[in-house]
């Protein structure tokens, strides 16, 4: 039985909304930026297997070029409102598509609001996805602060999840997320004695060893998020809830994610939000790169 965490207890409705809800990554997807801050708690899915793609330039994550049909890069996320919110995969995209990187990339994903990976690999649908989709690359995030409170959880679903990607002929790869901001309720709450610092920490010791244990590449979106706001103080990352990203966050984590798989330069790179000024995303390129 999982230990009741800030909040009622955790809705058991994970296979609906996977079932339920089919959800093109285009278009306009309606979310609650809350659904990752309580562990407890699932909402709504965003699901799109339709996408398709090959493996990354030389240098990325090794991905399953065997299983292409089309010359297309095809990127599966699996995750939750961290991946959904300001609709990350399809920023990755336009990243991919304004530096003309071939073969093109396209972007599918699997993410339910507070989902954790247990859910995803215990839902039959999601792991089919996974083992047949033809992906090159599938990209896991876990609920936000599991990693830290029931490591040996995040683990075993990573194995799995890991596991059914090589199956499927595609390169696992595990998004590191990053720590609340200052201030944030979790660190009075379940995460009671923890500072920003300490939970990069946590997470970061988490990621590396789900991605020793699993095989999987480590994509260092926290560190990278962690290194940013030292450099840069006033750099908004976050949304307002001081959890999910701002646009500015999302670009960040889509730079990051975007060159650790394929090894492409983000030199020139656009795909930028309207939102994020030129100057601030020149920063958030320069420090992705610097962290890869």
């Amino acid at each position: 039985m999982r230990r009741q965490l800030d909040g009622p207890t955790r809705k058991s409705c994970f296979v609906l909304a996977v079932l339920a809800v089919l959800c093109v990554l285009s278009s306009s997807c309606s979310k609650d930026p809350k659904d990752d801050n309580d562990i407890n708690d699932a909402g709504g899915s965003d699901t799109d297997t339709d996408s398709d793609s090959d493996s990354g330039a030389d240098g990325g994550a090794d991905g399953g070029s065997d299983t292409d049909t089309d010359g297309a890069t095809r990127i599966l996320f699996v995750g939750n409102s961290y991946t959904y919110v300001n609709d990350l995969p399809n920023r990755l995209l336009a990243i991919a598509e304004s530096v003309g990187f071939e073969p093109p990339v396209e972007v599918a994903a699997i993410a339910v609001g507070g989902a954790w990976l247990q859910d995803h690999a215990e839902n039959a649908t999601t792991m089919a996805d996974i083992e047949g989709g033809g992906w090159d690359f599938v990209v896991l995030q876990e609920q936000s602060y599991l990693p830290i409170v029931y490591p040996d959880t995040f683990f075993a679903a990573a194995e799995t999840l890991a596991a059914a990607a090589f199956d499927g002929g595609a390169g696992p790869a595990l998004f590191e997320t990053w720590a609340r901001d200052e201030g944030n309720e979790l660190y009075s709450g379940d995460l009671a004695g923890y500072t920003p610092a300490t939970m990069q920490a946590a997470l970061r010791d988490a990621y590396s060893e789900a991605s020793e244990l699993t095989g999987a590449a480590y994509l260092p979106v926290g560190d990278t998020w962690e290194e940013t706001l030292a450099a840069y103080p006033d750099m908004p990352l976050f949304g307002a809830d001081g959890s999910h990203p701002s646009q500015h966050g999302t670009y960040l984590g889509a730079c990051v994610i975007f060159a650790a798989l394929t090894g492409a330069s983000l030199d020139g790179a656009g795909g930028v939000p309207d939102s994020v000024p030129a100057e601030d995303a020149a920063i958030l390129r320069e420090m992705a790169a610097s962290l890869l």
